[in-house]
């Protein structure tokens, strides 16, 4: 059985819940070359008792982002592209079996973004990570691939 997993998205456009305005001037200062992975940007990705209690992941996160930093040109790019995207008509056409992963805490695509897209998508099932922010998978990498085995592995699709 083939299966669809998203993780921390949103349908786009006027249907999608938009992030903060301080998290969205926070994307669009890395957009334009001016924000560092400072700990402004920790708090967006990580959670902020996380940042607090894994100095020492946060630090190796940002140590391996600077080894290949995304150019501020791409970042402004991403930025146009979840601006100006759209799925909410196209997603009732899913119909591959689809899992939303989102974390609980996420301040860049709010949560209920993922209930959004369930509504949309035949098939879906939103499983929302207790505790974690948008990347769930550098935040618990071993939660995050027990919950993406067991989705892989799953026999069955009852929903």
């Amino acid at each position: 059985i083939k299966v669809l997993v998203l993780g921390a998205t949103n349908c786009g456009g006027e249907k999608a819940v938009q992030p903060s305005t301080e998290v969205v001037k926070l994307l669009l200062s890395r957009a334009e070359g001016d924000g560092e992975m400072g700990e402004g940007w920790m708090h967006a990705v990580f959670t902020p008792e996380f940042v607090r209690k894994n100095p020492v992941a946060v630090k190796a996160y940002q140590e391996r982002a600077a080894v290949l930093p995304t150019p501020p040109d791409i970042l402004g790019l991403q930025v146009q592209a979840v601006s100006s995207f759209n799925t909410w008509d196209r997603l009732p056409q899913v119909t591959t079996p689809t899992w939303i992963l989102h974390g609980e805490r996420d301040v860049i695509v709010p949560p209920p973004n993922a209930f959004i897209l369930r509504m949309r998508i035949p098939w879906a099932a939103t499983l929302i990570l207790p505790g974690l922010g948008h990347d769930f998978p550098a935040q618990d990498p071993l939660y995050s691939s027990w919950i993406m085995k067991g989705i892989l592995h799953c026999d069955s699709w009852n929903l």
